[in-house]
């Protein structure tokens, strides 16, 4: 479990995230559901100990045992992509990667140089390292964006899958309410940085408002 309590977070003079209580089960899907500028993000660095907060986290799970995917992540530009696959990737983690670089279309990307690369391409590159790694919490930011309709879907059940197989959860951050309800069991929900809702994803979706919103 993560237990958060009586989570702040301030920039300057101003409260931009404000979290009482919540729980996540590590061992299950939860989805950060809120509008750019809700404080999801914010949300994950404070989990991941890589922002300051006010409260208190308390999490089960080993550092060392969370994989992370976020928006951004930054390679030598004049790298082969092969060359980093082989740097961070190490022999346990290379049963997964034929697989992984066929469901991406990603074979022909391997001589290309990072510079050259789109942003969907890139997103791609975050995606297969990330499933190749072997551990208990995946911790992922817009998972898809940056992706075709096609590569998406196949992403949405290639992680569906993939927690089934190997008995992991994962916490996605998303504004997409189709991703949420293909993969997750719990949904938090953020406006304004502040915590409007923590449920089942059925109980989700029958408060969901056709504008995305939940009734509070």
């Amino acid at each position: 479990m993560i237990e958060i309590r009586n989570l702040i977070v301030e920039k300057g003079e101003s409260v931009i995230l404000k979290i009482p209580n919540a729980s996540i089960d590590v061992s299950k899907g939860t989805a950060i559901f809120g509008e750019n500028g809700a404080g999801k993000t914010t949300f994950v660095k404070c989990i991941l100990g890589i922002e300051r907060y006010k409260g208190t986290i308390e999490s089960s799970i080993c550092k060392n045992k969370i994989q992370v995917l976020m928006q951004k992540n930054s390679y030598p530009p004049y790298a082969k992509t092969k060359d980093i696959l082989k740097l961070i990737l190490d022999k346990r983690d290379l049963s997964s990667l034929s697989t992984l670089l066929h469901m991406f279309d990603f074979e022909k990307n391997l001589n290309k140089k990072i510079a050259v690369l789109s942003g969907g391409e890139l997103q791609k590159l975050n995606l297969i390292l990330a499933f190749s790694k072997s551990h208990q919490i995946l911790i992922v930011d817009e998972v898809t964006t940056g992706l075709d309709y096609t590569t998406r879907w196949k992403l949405l059940n290639y992680i569906r899958d993939y927690r089934k197989n190997n008995n992991i959860g994962f916490i996605i951050v998303s504004h997409y309410p189709e991703e949420i309800k293909a993969l997750c069991d719990n949904v938090i929900c953020l406006k304004n940085g502040n915590l409007v809702s923590h449920c089942q994803v059925d109980t989700f979706f029958k408060n969901l408002k056709e504008d995305g919103e939940m009734y509070v």
